[in-house]
C-alpha cells in the first residue's frame, strides 16, 4: 500500500494544499464550482518516472520536502502523523487522500474524498476509482475494505526538541522515535505502572529523563553493534564502549554543617580505598559512586521522609564490607502520623545493588568488561554481549538516582558518527528490541535527519539511509518521506521526487507542483542548488562576509570618499572569490589609483633620496 496524493483543505499553514507524494503520477484539483464543494481531480502518467529508481525492491517510493525554516515542511508531517495513522476518518473528512493496494498482483488505486464534496475523475489510467470516505465502512467489496490508515504502520524520526512534540500519545499506528518523545518516554512508562504509589515514589526519586535518555540511546547503539543481524553502517564500528565513573557527587553533598554524618561516613569510605590492585579499586570507587548517588537523591528530594541510616564504620576496613553492609540494612519504612508506611525504594535498592556489582564481577572475569583504571572501563563490543549488557543496563537504570554516576563515551566515534549510530539505533531497536507490531506497510518519516551533521556527512546521509532501512525493513514494504533545507538531498533526487514549500506570509504556505519550473535536480551541483532561492536567496557566501563587502562597495560608491582606507584594501586582497576580488579591485584602481600610483612614486623619491645622503 502507498499514498500518492493528500489535499488538505485546512491544517495550520496548510490551506488548501496539494501534496503529491506520488513519483509515477501526477495530480491536479481544480474547482468546478464557486458556490459548491465541486472538484475534478485530473490525473496523468509522469513520463520521466523510472521504475525501481532506487535499486532497492522494497523501497515503493521517496519524497523529500524542501523549504526554508518555517516554510510548513513540519506541517506536512505532523499531518501525516498525527491523522493517518488512527485508523478514523473523523479528522480528515474534509480532505482527498489518494492511496494505492495490490491485489492478487494487479494495484488499485483508491481516491477517498468526504460525502459532501462532489469529485469526478479526468483520468485515462485504468483501476482508478473515487470513493467516499463512508464507503470504507462496508467491507463487503474485495479489495476496498481496507484503508490507508488502518493498513499502514507510521514511524516518525526527529532529532530536534520539539515545543509541541507528540498530538496523539496512543496512537496504535504510530511509532515516534523522535528525541522529544524518548526523552518522556520513562515518566510516561512509570504512569501507567499499575502500582499508584510506586510510580508516585519512583516519579520523584529515580533519575532526571535526560539521563534516562541518554542512557537509553547507549544501550540501543550497544544492541545494534552487537547484533547477530548485521546491518551495514559507513564507518568502522567501535570495538568498545567506554564508561567512567562520577565520582563528583560527594563535592557538592550540599551543606556541610547539615549533614555532617553523611559528609564524614563518604570521606571514611573514600580514605579506605588504599589497594593497589586496579580491579578492586574500580569497585570500591563504584560503590562509593552508589553511595554519593544514594545520598543526593536522599537529602536533595526526601527532605520530608527522614530516615535513621547507620553510619558507623566500626572496625571495619573494607570498602566492599562497609557498603554493603550500609546498602542491606536500608530502613524500608516511615513513620507517617504515627502510622508506619513502606518505602519500596530502599528495599528494592537492597537487592539490586548487590546484585549490580556482582554482574560487573563477573563480567571482568569474563573479560567482557575491561578495566582500565580507577575510574574507568570498557564493555568489549562482541555479539555475545547482548544480554549481560542489557542486565547491566537494566540493573543500572533502577538504581540510579536523581543523578547519574557513570559516564558512557563512545570515543573512536566522531559526532557525525555518533549521530547516525544513535539515528539507525533507534529503528534497530524498534525491529529487534520492541513489542511494537508493525504492518506489512511502513511509511517513515524523517525531519530533517541530517541535521547537525559535517556537510560530507550531510552529502552521503540518504544513500547511508536507504541503504541500511532497505535492508532492516526487508520483509516490508516501505514509502520514505524527508524533510530538508539543505541541497545535499536534492542533488540525490529527481524533480518528481520532490515536493518544493515555502511561506508567503500571513501563516500560509504555498506548495509547488511536480510540473514546476525549476531545474532538473538529480545530480545537480550543490553549488548550483544553493543558489536557488529556496535555499540561500542567491547569496552564496556567509552573511558576516556579505554585509562586509557590501560596506566595502558603499565606500567605494560614494564620491565623498576621495581618500583610501587601508583596511579595505587589505580585506579585499584577502577574499578568496576570485571574481569579487578582482572586480574590487577594478573598482579601487579606478578610484584610488592615480593617487596610489603618486604615493608610490614619492615614496621611491624618497628612498632613493636617504639613499645618495648616505654616500
Amino acid at each position: 500500500m502507498e499514498i500518492h496524493y493528500i489535499w488538505i483543505k485546512d491544517f495550520g499553514y496548510l490551506q488548501k494544499a496539494e501534496i503529491n507524494l506520488s513519483a509515477r503520477f501526477i495530480f491536479k484539483l481544480t474547482p468546478t464550482s464557486e458556490s459548491e464543494e465541486m472538484y475534478n481531480l485530473q490525473i496523468t502518467r509522469n513520463e520521466d518516472f523510472t521504475e525501481n529508481f532506487f535499486e532497492e525492491d522494497n523501497i515503493q517510493n521517496v519524497t523529500a520536502i524542501i523549504g526554508k525554516n518555517g516554510s510548513g515542511k513540519s506541517s506536512i508531517l505532523n499531518y501525516l502523523k498525527t491523522y493517518l495513522p488512527d485508523g478514523s476518518y473523523d479528522e480528515i473528512k474534509n480532505d482527498i487522500i489518494v492511496f494505492s493496494t495490490i491485489i492478487s498482483d494487479q494495484e488499485y488505486y483508491i481516491v477517498a474524498y468526504p460525502m459532501h464534496m462532489k469529485l469526478t475523475l479526468d483520468s485515462n489510467i485504468s483501476h482508478f476509482e473515487a470513493r467516499p470516505y463512508e464507503s470504507f465502512k462496508e467491507i463487503n467489496n474485495n479489495y476496498l475494505d481496507k484503508n490507508p490508515q488502518e493498513d499502514i504502520s507510521y514511524i516518525y524520526y526527529s532529532y530536534f526538541l520539539e515545543k509541541n512534540p507528540i498530538l496523539k500519545y496512543n496512537s496504535e499506528g504510530l511509532v515516534d522515535l523522535s528525541t522529544s518523545r524518548l526523552l518522556i518516554e520513562k515518566s510516561e512508562n512509570q504512569l501507567i505502572s499499575p502500582n499508584e504509589e510506586t510510580t508516585k515514589e519512583n516519579l520523584h526519586v529515580t533519575a532526571s529523563d535526560l539521563d534516562y535518555y541518554v542512557t537509553s540511546e547507549t544501550a540501543r547503539a550497544v544492541q545494534l553493534l552487537a547484533s547477530k543481524n548485521k546491518i551495514h553502517i559507513p564507518f568502522k564500528s567501535p570495538e568498545k564502549l567506554f564508561i567512567k565513573i562520577d565520582l563528583t557527587d560527594y563535592f557538592f553533598l550540599f551543606n556541610k554543617n547539615k549533614d555532617e554524618d553523611v559528609t564524614e561516613f563518604i570521606e571514611n569510605i573514600r580514605k579506605l580505598n588504599t589497594t593497589s590492585e586496579p580491579k578492586e579499586r574500580l569497585i570500591n570507587n563504584l560503590l562509593l559512586s552508589l553511595v554519593c548517588n544514594f545520598f543526593v537523591t536522599d537529602l536533595n528530594f526526601n527532605i520530608n521522609i527522614k530516615f535513621k541510616y547507620n553510619l558507623s564504620i566500626g572496625k571495619i576496613k573494607l570498602v566492599k564490607s562497609i557498603t554493603e553492609h550500609f546498602f542491606k540494612n536500608l530502613p524500608t519504612e516511615y513513620n507517617f502520623n504515627g502510622t508506619p508506611v513502606s518505602y519500596t525504594r530502599n528495599a528494592t535498592l537492597s537487592k539490586l545493588i548487590p546484585k549490580f556489582i556482582e554482574h560487573i564481577e563477573e563480567l571482568i572475569k569474563k573479560g567482557t568488561i575491561t578495566v582500565h583504571t580507577e575510574e574507568y572501563f570498557s564493555f568489549n563490543i562482541e555479539e555475545e554481549i547482548n544480554n549481560d549488557f542489557e542486565i547491566f543496563i537494566n540493573l543500572y537504570l533502577q538504581i540510579m538516582g536523581i543523578t547519574s554516576f557513570l559516564e558512557f563515551n563512545w570515543r573512536t566515534l566522531s559526532t557525525g558518527e555518533q549521530s547516525f549510530l544513535s539515528f539507525i539505533a533507534r529503528f534497530h531497536n524498534l525491529l529487534h528490541h520492541s513489542n511494537k507490531k508493525l504492518k506489512d506497510n511502513v511509511m517513515i518519516l524523517i525531519d530533517e535527519g541530517d541535521a547537525g551533521f559535517h556537510p560530507e556527512w550531510q552529502r552521503s546521509f540518504f544513500q547511508n539511509t536507504i541503504t541500511f532501512l532497505s535492508k532492516l525493513f526487508q520483509d516490508r514494504k516501505i514509502q520514505l518521506i524527508f524533510t530538508a533545507n539543505t541541497p545535499f538531498l536534492t542533488s540525490d533526487l529527481p524533480k518528481h521526487h520532490l515536493i518544493f514549500i515555502e511561506k508567503k506570509g500571513k501563516g500560509k504556505s504555498i506548495i509547488h507542483s511536480k510540473e514546476n519550473n525549476r531545474k532538473k535536480t538529480f545530480g545537480a551541483n550543490i553549488h548550483s542548488l544553493l543558489s536557488d532561492s529556496f535555499y540561500m536567496d542567491g547569496a552564496l557566501i556567509g552573511e558576516f562576509a556579505k554585509r562586509k563587502i557590501d560596506k566595502i562597495i558603499l565606500f567605494l560608491k560614494n564620491p565623498g570618499n576621495r581618500e583610501p582606507d587601508s583596511k579595505y584594501k587589505k580585506v579585499i586582497e584577502q577574499i578568496g572569490e576570485p571574481i569579487i576580488r578582482n572586480k574590487l579591485l577594478d573598482m579601487w584602481n579606478i578610484k584610488f589609483g592615480v593617487d596610489e600610483e603618486i604615493e608610490q612614486l614619492e615614496r621611491r623619491i624618497n628612498e632613493l633620496r636617504l639613499k645618495k645622503k648616505s654616500k
